[in-house]
C-alpha cells in the first residue's frame, strides 16, 4: 500500500518486485521522500533499462531530481520526446504530453546515443 495525503493506493508492483520492460511507460509524480528514490541504485537500474528499451520516461514537478540522479541523465537532450518533464506539478500539459508520448510506444531515434 502506498499512503498519501487521500488514503492508501494498492500497487500490483514496484522498482524493487517488478522490470521497467514489463510496463509501456515510467511515471515518476511529484511528492515526498524523491531523494530517497534518486539515492537508489534499484531505481537507477529500473529508469535506465527504460531508458534503454525507449521507453517514455515521465517525471512531474520535484521527480525532475530523481531522472537527474539516472545514469542517462547526460544524454537527455530537448530532442527526445520520450522524455516528459514538467516543473510545475500536475499541469494539464504534462498529462496530455505524456499520454501523446505513450501513443508513440518507443522513441527508437534513442538507440544511437545508447552506446556513446
Amino acid at each position: 500500500m502506498i499512503t498519501d495525503t487521500d488514503g492508501e493506493i494498492h500497487a500490483d508492483f514496484s522498482f524493487l518486485t517488478a522490470a521497467s520492460v514489463l510496463f509501456d511507460a515510467v511515471y515518476i509524480p511529484d511528492g515526498l521522500g524523491l531523494s530517497v528514490l534518486a539515492d537508489s541504485d534499484e531505481v537507477n537500474e529500473f529508469l535506465n533499462d527504460a531508458y534503454k528499451h525507449c521507453k517514455v520516461i515521465g517525471a512531474d514537478g520535484r521527480a525532475e531530481a530523481v531522472l537527474s540522479a539516472a545514469s542517462f541523465a547526460s544524454k537527455i537532450t530537448n530532442e527526445d520526446k520520450g522524455i516528459v518533464i514538467a516543473k510545475e506539478a500536475g499541469t494539464e500539459k504534462f498529462a496530455a504530453d505524456f499520454i501523446a508520448a505513450m501513443g508513440k510506444h518507443r522513441f527508437w531515434e534513442r538507440e544511437p546515443n545508447l552506446y556513446n
